[in-house]
Formats: structure tokens, sequence, C-alpha cells
């Protein structure tokens, strides 16, 4: 995911500047991304999430 934001800045950058960037993307930085909204829910309720609650928390409207 970061890595895709990354390209995409560059790519855009190319096209506005003609010069290009170098992208970088860390793994730790993008699992600690990906696993913030199930750290955020243990530390609200202290209850190990399981595998059925991780999938609807990331897929649920946030209007809802």
């Amino acid at each position: 995911m970061w890595a895709v934001q990354g390209i995409l800045a560059a790519l855009y950058e190319r096209q506005r500047t003609g010069k290009g960037r170098l992208v970088e993307c860390l793994l730790l930085e993008t699992a600690i991304g990906f696993g913030s909204w199930t750290s955020a829910q243990w530390l609200a309720d202290h209850e190990e999430p399981t595998a059925k609650a991780r999938a609807i928390a990331r897929t649920r409207p946030t209007s809802a």
C-alpha cells in the first residue's frame, strides 16, 4: 500500500517537473500501519480480536 502511494507520487512528480524520485518503503512501517486498527481495538476493550472481527473492522463503512 505504502509502496504504491510512493510510486504514484514519484510518477506525478516526474510528470510535473521532469525529474524522477527515489521511492523507499520499509516493511516494518507497513506492518505497523496494517496492525494499527487491531492494536487500537485491543487497547480500547482488552479483548483479542478474532479473524472475523478484524475483517469486519477493515471493510465496514465509517459513517455507520
